[in-house]
């Protein structure tokens, strides 16, 4: 097999389904007005491994992605959504801070070999998502497809498409934990 192999033919198709949407939902707002980020932590750890990694399973391995890669960024997906949500209430330095507990409880599910990166967080990424789209182009979209260029997955078909059906739940439970905390600050 040649380099080039990695990127010859379709990916196969990630199948998210109108259960998998709810099931996340449910669990993020399962945990209350103002979770702990213990609990939140938890909660993330176990929506990726249950509800985002068996449908996303045949992706990563026909797009021969490292699995602890994938992960690192759906846990990115997860803090840029709870960043981006608490930025709208409390500005960008608010929001990392208020979200810091659970961004480093997550760290410790996070790879070794992916921790450096991670440790950079979501706002690098969200400004040069920003920054190379034209205004027409959602944050959220541009933000994802950057990641899914960092994954070597964007030029492939199917590709984008795959790792967008699956990082958008995982960006969508962040927005859900966001607008909890965001709520709880508000009280």
């Amino acid at each position: 097999m040649s380099f080039f192999d990695r990127w010859k033919g379709p990916l196969p198709v990630v199948v998210v389904t109108r259960e998998t949407r709810s099931l996340v939902t449910d669990r993020m707002k399962s945990l209350g007005k103002s979770p702990s980020s213990g609990d939140v932590v938890r909660a993330v750890v176990a929506m990726v491994d249950d509800l985002l990694r068996p449908p996303a399973a045949d992706y990563v391995a026909a797009a021969k992605v490292n699995e602890d890669e994938f992960i690192m960024f759906l846990y990115l997906s997860f803090w840029a959504g709870c960043v981006g949500n608490l930025a709208e209430s409390r500005g960008w330095d608010g929001a990392i801070d208020c979200a810091e507990q659970i961004s480093e409880g997550l760290r410790e599910y996070v790879a070794f070999g992916q921790r450096e990166y991670y440790d950079r967080g979501p706002i690098p990424l969200i400004q040069y998502a920003h920054a190379s789209v034209s205004d027409t182009v959602d944050a959220v979209d541009a933000t994802l497809a950057v990641m899914a260029q960092f994954l070597c997955v964007a030029e492939r078909k199917g590709g984008l498409e795959g790792w967008h059906r699956v990082s958008i739940l995982a960006w969508m439970a962040g927005e859900i934990i966001g607008e909890t905390m965001a709520l709880a600050g508000e009280s």
